[in-house]
């Protein structure tokens, strides 16, 4: 009996014993392995992890390097100094990656285009290259060097004509190619490009930073600018079937069927920005205001100004053909002598027509004096009867006039 007991006794002990020796079951979470009783970050993978489920899913990839390159300019003057852009070089991984250089060597005293090749390579082997085009011009020979109209084709049209839609095509460059975004111009044509307005134009075509101006002609079959001319006689001539009469409201014309530049051998067709006046006008072109303006015609190096007459709206131009002697005229049949407070005073030196024997001048507010009350504004503010006056200097002759108005 007391052996039975000692080996039941022995058992215990020693299940016992097993017990205290046997680890907790833990689960530890993914990247920890349970180690000494606790769950710690480890590189090797836990207990409830396939071991051989290690691999990056999506490792990442080496990109290759970028090129940046700085201070680049695109064209070059003949005989000006000329500096290379700086290549700057960007990478994932590689921080000390240089540039390498190849291809032409620019010559700033030889016009031609010059290509550049910069390249780079990182620690893998990807290779990056950007290429850079310089040109070396001769800005006193762009059209015969750089830019050129094609032989076969003549900037000469009719009114009627349609505009090319396909300009660019017309045109040559060593500097590249043109495109149809290389074409400005100041062309005035219909909705459907169809020519309506005789003169000169611009078009102007960039390549590779150069621009060249060329002129575009549209003529119109009835006009004959060399019957405007004297023979051997150089300077700007106005059309002799044109006069430079109009009427309040009237639309500011065509320059071009007026003026033509003459050098003594050839006609000048005039370009449209050469035309200076000092016209009037609202936004669609209507002459707002009478009395006289200017207007200054260049071109080939000849200059000249002539006097332009705006009469009020509905006066018969017919008027002025009577003047032809030196002095100051009345215009007086169409003009308001009776105001009310509250009007802007008017200018009053358009209540005159001035001729030196020749031509008509132009006569200007500045020539007028009066005694009426005003705001800042020049707005009439008080009631009475006022004296206007004019005094006009005309070839060292003083010419003088006066008339009252009535302010209600």
């Amino acid at each position: 009996m007391k052996k039975l007991l000692s080996f039941v006794l022995l058992m215990a002990i020693v299940i016992t014993l097993s017990a205290c020796n046997t680890a907790p079951t833990v689960k530890c979470g993914a990247g920890t392995r349970y180690i000494d009783g606790k769950c710690v970050a480890s590189n090797l993978p836990n207990d409830n992890e396939d071991p051989n489920d290690n691999e990056d899913p999506d490792p990442v990839q080496n990109q290759a390097p970028t090129i940046t390159l700085q201070g680049v300019v695109y064209v070059v003057n003949l005989n000006e100094s000329f500096t290379m852009p700086t290549c700057q070089v960007t990478d994932d991984t590689d921080t000390d990656l240089e540039c390498q250089v190849s291809g032409d060597t620019v010559d700033p005293s030889t016009v031609a285009t010059y290509t550049i090749t910069f390249s780079t390579t990182d620690s893998e082997g990807l290779t990056t290259e950007k290429t850079y085009t310089v040109s070396v011009v001769d800005q006193g020979n762009v059209n015969a060097g750089s830019i050129r109209l094609k032989s076969d084709k003549v900037l000469v049209f009719n009114l009627g004509d349609s505009f090319p839609m396909n300009l660019h095509e017309w045109f040559e460059s060593d500097l590249g190619d043109v495109m149809p975004g290389s074409i400005t111009h100041n062309v005035l044509m219909s909705a459907d490009h169809v020519l309506f307005e005789r003169g000169s134009y611009t078009v102007t075509v960039s390549v590779g930073g150069v621009s060249k101006d060329f002129q575009v002609l549209v003529n119109d079959p009835d006009i004959n600018p060399s019957e405007w001319v004297t023979e051997g006689v150089p300077g700007i001539y106005l059309n002799p079937n044109k006069e430079l009469v109009f009427n309040v409201n009237d639309y500011m014309p065509n320059w071009a069927d007026y003026f033509i530049g003459y050098d003594g051998t050839n006609l000048l067709e005039i370009p449209v920005g050469n035309y200076l006046h000092t016209l009037l006008m609202d936004a669609d072109n209507k002459l707002l205001s009478e009395g006289f303006a200017e207007i200054t015609v260049s071109v080939g190096g000849y200059q000249e100004t002539f006097i332009i007459v705006i009469l009020g709206e509905g006066i018969d131009r017919s008027i002025l053909t009577e003047i032809t002697e030196q002095g100051l005229y009345q215009n007086f049949d169409t003009k308001q002598f009776t105001f009310n407070v509250g009007d802007v005073l008017p200018d009053f030196s358009s209540y005159y027509i001035g001729h030196d024997g020749d031509d008509f001048i132009v006569l200007y507010p500045g020539m007028t004096t009066h005694d009426i009350v005003l705001s800042a504004d020049n707005v009439m503010t008080t009631p009475g009867t006022y004296t206007v006056s004019i005094e006009v200097t005309i070839n060292h002759q003083v010419y003088t006039d006066t008339f009252t108005v009535t302010v209600n």
